[in-house]
Formats: structure tokens, sequence, C-alpha cells
């Protein structure tokens, strides 16, 4: 089994504002819907909340310590950075306004196997970036 994470940060590290993301991304949520249909997402509980209901077409496991069920996914309690063997990063070149942050990670585990650079445009209206790393192996 293969574990990926997938996340959009800012110059900062900044991930969310009052349970929301502080930007419209189309080209993210495209990429997102597409790394994960017809597999298994693990999100936070506090992610979860704000979408509000199971991503369709996946399976949806939440963490969470509260142990609390919700209907139509399956609970974990487990941190999964260690266990990653892939992440698929989107760096938003701007600096926003939130409340929460990516917790501080370090990439020196992972090389870089992609890179797409997108211009703005009229529904994108930041610059970022498309990364894509796996985890060093011994070999």
């Amino acid at each position: 089994m293969i574990i990926s994470l997938i996340w959009a940060m800012d110059k900062n590290q900044l991930i969310g504002n009052g349970n929301k993301l502080p930007w419209h991304l189309p080209n993210d949520m495209k990429r997102f819907k597409q790394l994960t249909t017809g597999k298994v997402v693990v999100m936070g509980r506090k992610t979860y909340e704000s979408i509000g209901k199971p991503l369709s077409k996946r399976r949806n496991i939440v963490l969470t310590k509260t142990g609390k069920h919700i209907k139509g996914v399956e609970l974990a309690y487990s941190q999964f950075f260690d266990k990653a063997d892939k992440l698929y990063i989107t760096y938003i070149n701007h600096a926003f306004q939130g409340d929460v942050y990516f917790p501080t990670f370090s990439l020196n585990n992972f090389k870089i196997i992609y890179e797409e650079k997108c211009l703005p445009d009229e529904k994108n209206l930041f610059e970022h970036t498309f990364k894509e790393y796996a985890r060093k192996t011994d070999n």
C-alpha cells in the first residue's frame, strides 16, 4: 500500500482560515479530485467538518481524538507523515491571512519527481506550483 499526503499551502505554510481555504484555486481542486477519486482519503476532523460530508467516490477516513461516530466515514487515530511514500504539495506564491498552518516538516527523506508551475489566469488568481515527492530509498 502506498500512502500519499496531499495539501496546499501558502508561502508561510498557511492551510486554513476559519475552517475554510483562504484561496480559490480551481486547478488545485481539480488536481485533488483526480488524485483521490477511487482511493482512500484520510483527513483530520476539522477538514472533514469544513467539507461537511464524505467525499464521493472515495473511502473516507477521519483522524480524530474524540471517537465520536461520523456517518459515512471511518475513524482513525494516528499521524501519517512518517509513513508517507509520496507527497503532493501545492505551493501558492502568496501570503494569506489565516489561523491554521501545516506543521513544520522536512523533505530530507524525499526527492522531487514532478513539478508544474501554474501562472495566474482568470479562474486561478494566484501563481502556484504543483510538486510531487517520493520517499528516498536506501537502494
